[in-house]
């Protein structure tokens, strides 16, 4: 989904729960100028951006990425071709987000995939309210978690709670990619 439709859900949603921009920027601690960039798709939006934003509008992360459905699945199925891209290639952190099968009225849970690029040294990291689970597909990262550093490689895993500042840098000058599941709290 573009960035420019995902701005439009935000402005949308915030109307319809007559929020104005300065409202919506105060609960979520951002400017109402990033607000106002974001609902126009003048920005990229960093996953840990969002999920402030639909906190604080009382939705779930998925809502934003979401086709609209027909009647009730209970089974939802995306082929790796069809997979759905979460804003545009390049984002603040430098990553790229990729949707996975999620249910809308599964609430639990929230998965992607991130392609973590190369050149990510000189991001800062950043945090959210959800749990987190990370899982190496391919390469190697360093899972960087407050003040400590974790090497991971393809095949490893950890999980930890998104309210400490945290971020994945690749390793070996190499890409990577890492199966990112957000638990719900």
């Amino acid at each position: 989904m573009e960035q420019q439709q995902i701005g439009a859900r935000v402005k949308n949603l915030r109307k319809y729960l007559k929020l104005t921009q300065e409202e919506l920027a105060e609960k979520c601690g951002y400017t109402k100028g990033m607000i106002s960039k974001i609902e126009n798709g003048k920005i990229s939006i960093p996953i840990a951006t969002l999920s402030k934003i639909a906190k604080a509008l009382d939705v779930k992360l998925s809502w934003f990425f979401e086709e609209e459905e027909e009647g009730e699945n209970k089974l939802n199925i995306i082929k790796k071709s069809e997979r759905p891209k979460v804003g545009s290639k390049v984002n603040e952190f430098g990553y790229h987000y990729e949707l996975l099968a999620n249910r809308k009225k599964f609430k639990k849970i929230e998965t992607f995939i991130v392609t973590v690029p190369i050149d990510t040294e000189k991001k800062l990291p950043f945090s959210h309210q959800e749990e987190e689970f990370a899982f190496v597909i391919e390469g190697a990262i360093d899972l960087i978690y407050g003040d400590e550093i974790f090497e991971l490689e393809k095949g490893d895993s950890a999980y930890y709670h998104g309210d400490k500042e945290h971020m994945f840098r690749s390793k070996n000058n190499q890409e990577a990619q890492v199966l990112v599941i957000f638990i719900i709290n």
